[in-house]
């Protein structure tokens, strides 16, 4: 019974914990066997890349998967309409960036960060005055949490 890696990224070989700080080391055999017998792998890819991963008993390939890892911080986009928003919740990442977007309507809008009983956070992210359509505010989320905003 053995475990294979393939990995397409330069940098050679997958580390456990945080290679990238010196304070993991790499995988061995004793390692690898535990982890195939309690049915549980645990990579932490210190780059950018596509990993392949094949786990194989006998000679006989039984289980394969793909993991493509992406880095840095990603964008989603919020319609904004005279109805309300689409979608109306979005799950982000600390560094993620949200982009309300208003190409058409009648009114115009802003966007303002509000406590969940809908009440004005002073300090909190906001638009600026309402602006006619098209317009755009993107705000950049450092910490995780629940937010609120209204138009």
């Amino acid at each position: 019974m053995e475990v294979e890696k393939c990995i397409s990224p330069i940098g050679g070989r997958l580390a456990i914990e945080n290679e990238a700080a010196g304070e993991g080391s790499y995988t061995d055999q004793t390692l690898e066997r535990l982890k195939f017998d309690t049915g549980l792998e645990t990579v932490q890819a210190a780059s950018i890349g596509v990993y392949h991963y094949k786990v194989v008993e006998g000679g006989q390939s039984f289980s394969t998967c793909t993991i493509v890892s992406r880095g840095g911080p990603k964008n989603h986009t919020i319609y904004v309409t005279d109805q309300g928003f689409e979608p109306k919740v979005v799950t982000i990442h600390p560094g993620d960036r949200i982009w309300w977007v208003w190409q058409e309507g009648t009114k115009q809008h802003n966007i303002i960060q509000v406590s969940h009983q809908g009440n004005h956070i002073p300090g909190g992210f906001s638009s600026g005055t309402p602006m006619d359509c098209p317009s755009a505010f993107m705000h950049q989320y450092q910490k995780p949490g629940v937010y609120y905003y209204i138009r």
